[in-house]
């Protein structure tokens, strides 16, 4: 991957995979914007050590993203951009109360959907440029993530909407694509993972299904993940859905280790 001066935009920047993004991305020469919610002290620090710069986002509210395509309008076209940016929620029913259910929604999936509507409306990026939205195998329905599933999935249908049928997509020649990760070690996934590793696959198969669960990267460490979702979106010849790793099914991993 060359992307010596290309720009680089990353939403969620400051922690897990979206800051392991940032690292890489400028270490390969792009000049990287990323976005944070919380945490400035940590973005500042990033943002030093790496030469990039950092704005505010709150994602799913109309204001803050207005203002950071303001200033993204300021720093001429975008080659890379990636949608990193969400939040979770696991637990049985009673944990999914109308707020939450809201929250997650209004995060995931109109906060996305109206930052791709500004992306591609306000052509920010360039002819050819790369677009990649952070999505889940969990699109496929999980245990216990009722709403988190369901704003995963809903981002399916619009990428798909996108990359078939959207005519200012095709007249900019903008690559689109959902990039769809099993299970990342972060700190979002440290409390599921831990359940998982430490009692459910050691119950079921032992120490041997747990390797598999490790090798098989159905479980993948940050590093790993960000440098697949690289390259991912870097190749023009990628668009649509591609899971992480490829062709991985939720429900087969359920079956299998739990």
């Amino acid at each position: 991957m060359d992307l010596q001066n290309k720009i680089f935009v990353i939403t969620g920047g400051s922690k897990g995979i979206g800051e392991s993004l940032v690292r890489k991305s400028s270490e390969l020469g792009a000049k990287v914007l990323f976005t944070y919610n919380s945490g400035e002290v940590r973005a500042v620090e990033i943002a030093k050590e790496t030469g990039s710069e950092y704005k505010k986002l709150i994602l799913g509210d109309k204001k803050s993203t207005d203002e950071l395509f303001e200033f993204l309008s300021a720093r001429g076209k975008i080659d890379y951009f990636i949608a990193n940016a969400g939040i979770e929620l696991s637990g049985d029913l009673k944990k999914h109360s109308f707020e939450k259910i809201q929250e997650i929604i209004n995060v995931n999936l109109i906060g996305n959907l109206y930052m791709l509507q500004k992306l591609i409306t306000n052509e920010q990026m360039k002819e050819r440029g790369q677009i990649s939205v952070i999505g889940s195998v969990a699109a496929d329905g999980n245990k216990n993530q009722l709403a988190y599933s369901a704003s995963k999935s809903g981002l399916r249908g619009a990428i798909e909407s996108l990359v078939k049928y959207d005519e200012m997509v095709k007249e900019q020649k903008l690559g689109i694509k959902l990039l769809e990760p099993a299970f990342v070690r972060t700190p979002l996934t440290k409390r599921i993972l831990n359940v998982l590793e430490g009692r459910y696959i050691p119950l079921k198969g032992g120490n041997i299904l747990l390797k598999r669960f490790k090798d098989e990267k159905i479980v993948m460490e940050v590093e790993y993940a960000s440098q697949e979702i690289l390259k991912l979106t870097t190749y023009q010849t990628v668009i649509g859905i591609r899971t992480i790793p490829p062709d991985i099914n939720i429900h087969k991993i359920r079956e299998t280790y739990f």
